[in-house]
C-alpha cells in the first residue's frame, strides 16, 4: 500500500496559510500541539515542500536552538523539493521537477506510512486540484488575517471526513481530514 500524503498547515480562522509568522504572534499551539507534531513527524517517512518552503526549511531547521525532537526528525527524514529552478540541495533531499500525479504516485511508492507536505501554498494547491492529498491536517489559530493567500484554492472542490477536532491549547483547535 502507499504512503498517505498528509497537507500540514497552520491557520487563520479566515483561512489563511500565507506568512503565518506574521498572523500567529502572541499565539502557542501549546504543550499538547508540540506534542502532536512531534508524533507527526515520527510517523512520517519523507517530507514533500514547495521549493520557497524547502529554502526556508533548509535555512532555519539545520541550525535551530528552540523545538529540538522537532528539529532532529525535520534533519533526518529525507526530503524532495518540488522545483523547477533550483539546481542543488545540500540537506537530506532531492530535487522533483514537477508535482504531477505520476511524480507523486511514484513517491508515495516509495513509502508505507505517511509523507508530509508543510506549507508550500503553491504545491499543496496543485496537489488539491489533482486530488492527491490523503490528509489534511489543520491547526487553527484565533486570529484573522484579513489578507493572504488561503489553505483552498476557490477553483478546488473536494470532500473529506472529520476524523479528528481537538483543543490543543487555550488559543489553537486541530482538524484532521482524510480523504
Amino acid at each position: 500500500m502507499p504512503a498517505k500524503l498528509i497537507l500540514i498547515e497552520d491557520c487563520s480562522l479566515d483561512g489563511v496559510i500565507e506568512n503565518p509568522l506574521k498572523w500567529m504572534k502572541g499565539l502557542s499551539r501549546g504543550p499538547a500541539g508540540d506534542d502532536f507534531k512531534v508524533a507527526e513527524l515520527a510517523a512520517a517517512e519523507a517530507i514533500l515542500l514547495g521549493r520557497k518552503t524547502y529554502v526556508d526549511f533548509e535555512t532555519y531547521w539545520p541550525t535551530a536552538k528552540e523545538e529540538v525532537a522537532i528539529a532532529k526528525r525535520i534533519n533526518e527524514l529525507p526530503k524532495y523539493a518540488v522545483s523547477a529552478t533550483l539546481k542543488e540541495t545540500n540537506w537530506n533531499s532531492q530535487i522533483l521537477a514537477d508535482a504531477s500525479p505520476a511524480t507523486i504516485a511514484a513517491l508515495k511508492q516509495k513509502y508505507r506510512s505517511s509523507i508530509i507536505v508543510y506549507g508550500s501554498i503553491t504545491l499543496a494547491h496543485s496537489l488539491l486540484k489533482n486530488r492527491l492529498v490523503d490528509e489534511i491536517h489543520l491547526m487553527i489559530y484565533p486570529a484573522i488575517a484579513g489578507s493572504g493567500r488561503r489553505v483552498f484554492p476557490e477553483d478546488v472542490a473536494a470532500k473529506f471526513t472529520l476524523a479528528e477536532c481537538r483543543q490543543l491549547s487555550p488559543d489553537v483547535v486541530l482538524l484532521r481530514y482524510t480523504s
